[in-house]
């Protein structure tokens, strides 16, 4: 079954819809050609960028490493975030001062 294949490895999201119909997000590191997403685990590179799609403008979003905030952008539907240490990344979105999307980890190593 692809659903519980899909949280079996991480590629998944909670969202809170009646803040906004989330019917796509995407959370992805990419290094060149290499792209994996929530979940996943790619090794650090120069090149390496975090990368945030919403279906929607979030008030707020926010880059976390092990549980601390290194990035934030302001009524934004896209983000991204270039990591310069290895870390556990995930992403955080508010709408109207409430937690709108939470994102599962991507492991850079």
């Amino acid at each position: 079954d692809p659903m519980v294949d899909a949280l079996r490895h991480g590629h998944a999201y909670i969202a809170f819809d009646f803040l906004g119909y989330v019917p796509n997000f995407i959370f992805f590191a990419q290094a060149g050609d290499h792209k994996v997403m929530m979940g996943d685990e790619i090794p650090m590179a120069p090149t390496l960028k975090l990368k945030v799609e919403m279906p929607a403008e979030a008030e707020k979003v926010i880059v976390l490493d092990n549980g601390s905030e290194v990035a934030s952008g302001n009524n934004v539907s896209t983000f991204e975030y270039a990591p310069t240490v290895a870390g556990v990344y995930r992403v955080e979105a508010y709408r109207r001062g409430h937690p709108w999307i939470y994102s599962n980890p991507i492991y850079v190593r």
